[in-house]
C-alpha cells in the first residue's frame, strides 16, 4: 500500500473517530437540557462549526440568584456517567464560589460557554439580569 493511501486511511479513521466522539457529546448535551433547565439556564445559541477537528457548542444563560451549590453537587452525584452535563456543572460550582464575594458588584446574569469538542466550560457573570425562559 502506497504511503498516501495510508495516511488517506488513517485520516479517515481519525475522522470516523472525531465524528462518533461528537455524537456522543451531542447525545449527552441534549440528555443534560432538562436538568440545566432545572437549574434556571436557558440556551441562548447554539453553534456548530466543521473542520479539521469540529466545534459543537452553546451558549446558556440564567440568573446569578438560580446557582445553588446544593444542587449542583447532587446532580453531580446522581449523573456521573454524562460527562458534558458534569463538566458544565464543575464550572459552575467554581463560578458559585464568587457569588458571594461578587455581590457587592451587583451581578445578576450568568452566561456559560460550553464547546463539546474538545470539551471546555467558561462561564461568566454580567450585569444585566437575563431574559430567561426557561
Amino acid at each position: 500500500m502506497a504511503m498516501f493511501d495510508k495516511v488517506k486511511e488513517k485520516a479517515g479513521e481519525v475522522a470516523g473517530a472525531a465524528l462518533e466522539t461528537a455524537n456522543q457529546a451531542v447525545h449527552d448535551f441534549n440528555e443534560a437540557v432538562p436538568r440545566l433547565k432545572a437549574l434556571g439556564l436557558s440556551i441562548h445559541h447554539l453553534r456548530v462549526a466543521v473542520g479539521v477537528i469540529p466545534d459543537v457548542g452553546a451558549s446558556l444563560r440564567g440568573s446569578v440568584a438560580a446557582i445553588d451549590p446544593v444542587k449542583i453537587k447532587e446532580l453531580i452525584d446522581t449523573h456521573q456517567k454524562n460527562q458534558v452535563l458534569v463538566m458544565i456543572l464543575e464550572g459552575l460550582r467554581t463560578a458559585s464560589a464568587f457569588k458571594e464575594p461578587l455581590g457587592d458588584v451587583g451581578f445578576e446574569g450568568v452566561d456559560v460557554d460550553i464547546q463539546l469538542i474538545p470539551p471546555k466550560t467558561s462561564v461568566g457573570f454580567t450585569k444585566t439580569s437575563p431574559d430567561v425562559k426557561v
